[in-house]
């Protein structure tokens, strides 16, 4: 369910001359600089792409608070620009508000597709972009929205020492199995343009564009006809710019490393570091184990007890130790009962045993005193500071000026309270308040440079900042001096105090694999030579769009209240299934927040069905209610009877559908979430079964029948859920499980009886560290309960390859998936048209149900009606289209003991995701 059809967040909408911005109430302040900033960069943003002012429709941005998730989103279709309020300023350095850059980027996708409308409308859009690459597309708009700071160039620098910058084909789209591999496409697309500007001028983007052609739509060409290189020439000449730049082979590291155990063991097991805190005997940290399975997660290592997860995914990287030491606090992504993803602050101890505290939201929580914390909330985008009591939750706000827009990586120190923040005229200090929000100082500040992450001992501060490129780890002692203690080439990250003095930073190992982090350790009496990077390049200058030159000019209309039905428009022509089995062609349309969608369209199908469907969904409702009716003729092969003898079926079905789902999302760190339901379906099916002989050339139809279909059913599901971030192909270590029951009877609609109980239970465990995965799926649907009606058996349910050779049904049925998968490579590295091969597996798999017509007898012995089994091999092959979405490839080769002719069979699939 999308948050923002919550019925009780409210939209509000106004009109600007090129825009209609629908935002969540209570966003006023940031929908109109969004709606400023956007009518101030639409001139030099259609200049550069070669697209007239005149001819832009009217682009819709919808602005919300609902999640703690900082992004936005853009898309082709219905022109639609999706803001998220919350900030991402911790990842971002300059001085640039979080709202400029993200309106202005997503704001630079709009033009491009707009710029791609030719001769089929948005078709022509879909179809360019298949051929367009991302590093093209983002590359335009960073451009346009972003300054080429040092955090890019950090970035960028770290990518090249690591030999991780994108071939060619990997930058066609967001093709790598963790985000810092689709932040490096960002970076290295955006670095890529900014080199193409400064040689062919800023409209270079629109040029290119131009150049593509319905019978020519490949970027190699229209680079020809354009800047007369082609896309790998070109990926070479920026490359060599840049490696001289950077001066690669020169890199050094001036941080040596600790060689305690429990540092040396976290080396060793983990990829990235982000925060780390060394304790007696081990260290607290977060971090994730592997840049292939990318799961952010804390953890601590103590002698004689080892590495412990403590908790994860879903956690922030900062985080803070009780004043005992026994616990450690921090914040994780939950979904609370309204439906919303928010940070939650928790509490355990070392092992990771839960500490019972009140629900408080919240992120970069610390300890004031043993039962009272401090905490950052983001709302409207901007920060808010508050404490609260760990025994009844009860907070209070601190007041902090006005001139902070947004903090981050709250600490706590000799009774006050500092932030790493970003104040309105774009400087980012560190400040301090008492936690009473009197005496309000500005402790460190440099002019066009970021100061943060703060950590303290004995009176002295240590901080990180980019005066001179990298970050670098200063020491700011009880005089007042300063001195560098740690600098490095791609930088020092991360300062903590530790009891022996010393300071725990986070860096880049060197000759590892790609962004492997490690802790270091250095000490306060040293003052190192500071690394300084040279980012005057003319390439890197300018940016076509200057947020501080903004004026309102917008002429905003009256604010009035969102009404999405009248609001809706056409989303797409695009083929989907009725019924789960017949094709059909239709129109959807939506309006921008999402709170009502209609559908409908023609069902054909090569002969196989035909007929229409219509379809409505209310979600601005609650419960969440959906209608869709469809009339229609659909042709089946029921089973075989024999090599030549088929048995089929012609359906004829019309039918009503009408359903109600309430969404009750409880607060829980195990994902919890659970729903009600009510479904009915009303119209009139028939059927005419017909034998079929190839080798006599005869058909004889064998019967007709005629039911009316009245049916309604009242139910419940509830269900648990740890997956991996990374179960969309592969995923190594996950689990869920689903409990829901159905209820039937004619006094709710229907005129069938039964009590129905499903179980689902999925997981995958990973071998040691070996990406080698033992998975399995355990079904069971049963009838509880009198006078229950027999049930079809669903495809889903039978063992995969099989087909239906006989009418089946049941009373109970126990279904069982297991398999073990072994990845052969995480990239094929080959690119056929535009198909980029990447992640290969091969898997082992035995499937087996069993179901019953009857239920369980007398002596509590299962009464099998039919046994069903197959086993065999598959392959999975992960495949990126023009590097824009990707599908898997499945092969199977199987044995199927119940087939009347060969009983080994093949079978080529694809499918969006790898889990069954």
């Amino acid at each position: 369910m999308n948050g923002r059809n919550n019925p009780s967040v409210d939209f509000k909408q106004f009109t600007t001359p090129h825009f209609k911005i629908i935002f969540q109430e209570g966003l006023d302040s940031m929908a109109s600089r969004a709606a400023t900033v956007a009518e101030a960069a639409l001139p030099g943003l259609c200049r550069n792409l070669h697209v007239n002012e005149n001819d832009i429709p009217v682009i819709n941005i919808v602005l919300s608070d609902v999640d703690d998730v900082s992004n936005g989103f853009s898309s082709p279709v219905g022109q639609l620009i999706e803001l998220f309020a919350p900030p991402f300023q911790a990842m971002t350095t300059g001085n640039i508000a979080w709202i400029d850059r993200v309106t202005v980027h997503e704001l630079a996708h709009q033009i491009t597709f707009l710029k791609l409308r030719k001769t089929f409308g948005l078709y022509s859009t879909i179809y360019y972009l298949l051929f367009t690459p991302t590093w093209l597309i983002e590359g335009i708009a960073q451009y346009e929205s972003e300054e080429w700071d040092r955090n890019r160039d950090f970035l960028l620098r770290a990518a090249a020492a690591n030999n991780a910058l994108k071939r060619r084909e990997r930058a066609h789209g967001f093709t790598g199995l963790d985000p810092i591999a689709s932040r490096i496409v960002y970076e290295q697309g955006h670095s890529i343009y900014r080199f193409m500007v400064k040689q062919f001028g800023p409209d270079i983007g629109g040029r290119i564009l131009g150049r593509l052609s319905v019978f020519s739509p490949t970027i190699n060409s229209a680079l020809m006809r354009t800047i007369r290189m082609n896309e790998a020439t070109l990926f070479v000449r920026w490359s060599n710019a840049i490696s001289e730049e950077y001066n690669i082979l020169g890199l050094n590291n001036l941080i040596s490393e600790n060689r305690e155990p429990s540092v040396r063991t976290i080396t060793e097991n983990v990829s990235q570091l982000y925060s780390f805190k060394r304790i007696t005997g081990g260290a607290v940290f977060t971090g994730i184990e592997r840049n292939s399975v990318y799961e952010e997660n804390i953890y601590s290592y103590r002698t004689g007890y080892g590495l412990v997860r403590i908790d994860g995914p879903y956690i922030q990287s900062v985080f803070d130790l009780s004043p005992d030491g026994g616990s450690v606090l921090y914040s994780k992504m939950i979904r609370n009962s309204d439906g919303q993803l928010r940070y939650r602050i928790m509490r355990k101890d070392l092992d990771g045993k839960r500490r019972s505290m009140p629900y408080i939201e919240g992120e970069s929580p610390v300890f004031i005193s043993s039962d009272k914390i401090a905490f950052l909330i983001t709302r409207k985008g901007r920060t808010s500071l508050y404490t609260a009591s760990l025994s009844n939750g009860n907070k209070e706000v601190i007041v902090l000026p006005d001139s902070i827009i947004n903090a981050y990586s709250l600490k706590f120190y000799d009774g006050r309270l500092y932030l790493s923040a970003m104040m309105t005229d774009g400087s980012r200090p560190i400040v301090s308040t008492n936690p009473d929000g009197s005496d309000f100082r500005t402790e460190i500040t440099i002019q066009n440079a970021d100061c943060r992450y703060p950590s303290f001992r004995n009176g002295k501060m240590a901080y990180m900042t980019n005066e001179n490129g990298p970050f670098e780890v200063r020491i700011r002692a009880a005089d007042g001096t300063t001195s560098t203690v740690a600098s490095d080439d791609l930088g020092a990250f991360m300062p903590e105090f530790s009891d022996d003095d010393s300071i725990s930073v986070i860096a880049f190992k060197r000759g590892d694999k790609p962004f492997q982090t490690s802790a270091y350790s250095v000490y306060i009496n040293s003052d190192v030579r500071a690394v300084i990077w040279d980012t005057t390049s003319e390439w890197k200058k300018g940016r076509a769009f200057d947020a501080s030159k903004v004026v309102d000019s917008t002429r905003k209309s009256a604010v009035s209240s969102y009404y999405g039905f009248p609001a809706q428009r056409a989303v797409l022509l695009m083929p989907t299934y009725i019924d789960e089995k017949a094709l059909a062609l239709n129109l959807y349309l939506n309006d921008p927040v999402g709170r009502h969608a209609l559908q409908g369209g023609v069902i054909l199908n090569a002969g196989n069905s035909a007929g229409w469907n219509a379809g409505y969904g209310a979600y601005w409702l609650d419960p969440d209610i959906t209608v869709d009716a469809a009339s229609y003729r659909y042709y089946s092969s029921v089973y075989e009877l024999s090599d030549t003898l088929f048995h089929a079926r012609l359906t004829s079905l019309r039918r009503v559908n009408f359903s109600a789902i309430k969404y009750l999302n409880n607060i829980s760190d195990l994902r919890l979430n659970h729903a009600l339901f009510f479904r009915t379906t009303l119209g009139k099916e028939d059927s005419k079964d017909t034998l079929i002989s190839y080798k006599h050339q005869y058909t004889y139809d064998s019967s007709t029948t005629s039911e009316d279909i009245v049916h309604g059913t009242v139910g419940y599901s509830v269900g648990w859920q740890n997956s991996s971030t990374h179960a969309d192909f592969y995923p190594l270590n996950s689990w869920s499980a689903a409990i829901s029951t159905e209820n039937a009877r004619p006094s709710i609609g229907g005129i069938k009886n039964y009590n129905l109980l499903a179980l689902d239970v999925k997981a995958t465990k990973e071998l040691a560290r070996t990406n080698q995965v033992i998975a399995a799926r355990i079904r069971s649907i049963g009838f509880y309960g009198q006078n229950n009606v027999t049930m079809s058996t669903p495809l889903a349910l039978m063992p995969r390859g099989t087909t239906i050779y006989y009418d089946s049904s049941f009373t109970q049925l126990f279904s069982g998936n297991f398999e073990y998968r072994l990845p052969l490579t995480w990239d094929v590295g080959k690119n056929i048209l535009g198909l980029y091969l990447e992640a290969l597996s091969l898997a082992a798999f035995y499937d087996a149900s069993i179901s019953t017509l009857k239920p369980i007898t007398d002596n509590n012995s299962l009464n099998i009606n039919n046994l069903k089994w197959t086993a065999g091999a598959l392959f999975r092959q992960r495949v990126l289209v023009f590097g824009k979405t990707f599908t898997i490839i499945e092969g199977t080769v199987y044995y199927d003991p119940l087939k009347s002719s060969e009983n080994w069979d093949y079978s080529i699939s694809f499918a969006g995701q790898a889990n069954f």
